[in-house]
């Protein structure tokens, strides 16, 4: 096994998992079962005792270690507590890749909410049909597209009093609505108690397809579904570690993104590296300057690089 390379692991997992059985069953996680209480959150929390100090999220000039991660992600989700949102309850999350999008995404994940994951780019018929069909009610809106939701805002009928808030970026925006995160600067950075109550089989999140064959459907994440796929690449794929860096330039609203990019560093406490968008251009450069040790991609990534200079 210790000449097998990382390529080489990838290309046969499926093997793998029928040939060896026994692999899998050494994996603490795949054996958890769906009723068990276990989730995206207390991963985190457990990375965060662990490893305080371990960077997690790299996002241009910022270093963001595990401990940060988590107090900024429980002031936010002690704040939605606060304001009423409760486990089950939809959440719609339309923020580009950058922190404060891993920061709500966690923040929902460890009240139990389920966080409708929109695509930055749709707008008008769509993005309605999309929040309305996760019947949110509550909405954290990233500041570089709130033009786009502010134009349908009225449109929207999840059901409930609706609660707005704009996940500030650069002063984008002259919006009037809530700061999510100037209006959870006070809010408690302790753990809060609604995270041991999630099971392994809870549902999480709400992936959309592309829409190229009509409106986007909703895919259901739960966190088994997330935490068994980053176990699976994290673990028999690729032999993450703490020492791993992992660069993820795809949207965090596609599945790619979260399950072999953020669930796979989540699995190991390595740390993500995230762009914003895709670069060409500045691929490489990105890898070079953060250390980068695994890359995430989809087919059409690989055809962008070849095609550059």
């Amino acid at each position: 096994m210790s000449e097998i390379t990382r390529t080489d692991l990838i290309s046969r997992a499926p093997f793998m998992m029928m040939k060896y059985p026994s692999l899998l069953k050494s994996i603490p996680s795949l054996k958890v079962k769906s009723d068990e209480h276990y989730s995206m959150g207390l991963l985190l929390e457990r990375n965060a005792k662990k490893h305080p100090k371990q960077v997690a999220i790299v996002y241009e000039e910022r270093e963001i270690t595990y401990r940060e991660f988590i107090e900024q992600a429980n002031r936010i989700a002690n704040y939605l507590l606060a304001q009423g949102v409760r486990k089950g309850d939809a959440v719609g999350l339309m923020v580009e890749n950058r922190p404060e999008f891993l920061y709500c995404l966690c923040a929902t994940m460890k009240i139990g909410a389920v966080a409708a994951l929109i695509n930055t780019h749709l707008r008008k018929h769509a993005l309605v049909h999309c929040l309305n069909v996760a019947k949110a009610n509550t909405f954290l809106i990233g500041e570089e597209v709130w033009d786009g939701f502010a134009e349908i805002e009225k449109e929207l009928n999840g059901g409930g009093e609706k609660q707005v808030y704009l996940v500030r970026d650069e002063g984008q925006s002259n919006s009037e609505a809530s700061d999510l995160l100037a209006s959870c600067e006070d809010s408690d950075s302790a753990n809060p108690s609604t995270t041991a109550d999630i099971k392994y089989g809870d549902l999480c999140g709400y992936v959309y397809t592309s829409g190229t064959t009509g409106l986007p459907k909703a895919a259901l994440l739960t966190h088994k579904r997330l935490i068994g796929g980053g176990t699976l690449f994290a673990r028999l794929a690729l032999n993450t570690s703490r020492k791993d860096r992992i660069y993820v330039p795809l949207p965090f609203y596609h599945s790619t993104a979260l399950n072999i990019g953020w669930s796979v560093a989540m699995n190991a406490a390595s740390t993500i590296v995230i762009s914003r968008k895709f670069s060409a251009s500045r691929y490489w450069d990105d890898i070079r300057q953060h250390g980068v040790t695994i890359l995430v991609y989809v087919g059409e990534v690989c055809r962008y690089l070849m095609n550059a200079p």
